[in-house]
């Protein structure tokens, strides 16, 4: 319902972390980079896709093994009682978001990949 949306939407403005355990890539790497677009440290699991290299261990968040219990709940509350680190990681991603994930950034970096391309065809 439009009622819990908006206490969920509320709730999520006042997280510092986002956490995003999965066995499977789904689409894990656009909501990794929606949590650093929202400057939100982030709990990912390695699974050897590109995760982290959205969510770099130690600096825009935390990365644990997948189906690794005990890592998620030590990487959930490492951040829950530091919140000036989960402060710190969400700003580190957020930088990281601006440097290599912008819609501009990404727009230009596909243009140049396909000038390349297409110079390599006509040589």
């Amino acid at each position: 319902s439009l009622k819990s949306t908006t206490i969920r939407l509320k709730c999520s403005k006042k997280l510092t972390q986002k956490s995003f355990p999965s066995l499977r890539l789904l689409f894990s790497g656009s909501l990794l980079v929606e949590a650093a677009m929202h400057q939100r440290a982030m709990i990912s699991t390695e699974l050897n896709t590109g995760t982290s290299y959205i969510n770099i261990d130690g600096i825009t968040g935390l990365v644990v093994q997948p189906k690794n219990a005990r890592q998620l709940r030590e990487a959930m509350a490492a951040l829950s009682r530091d919140p000036k680190l989960a402060v710190q990681m969400g700003a580190a991603a957020y930088k990281r978001y601006q440097q290599l994930f912008t819609a501009t950034v990404m727009g230009s970096a596909y243009a140049d990949l396909y000038r390349q391309v297409i110079g390599r065809e006509q040589d």
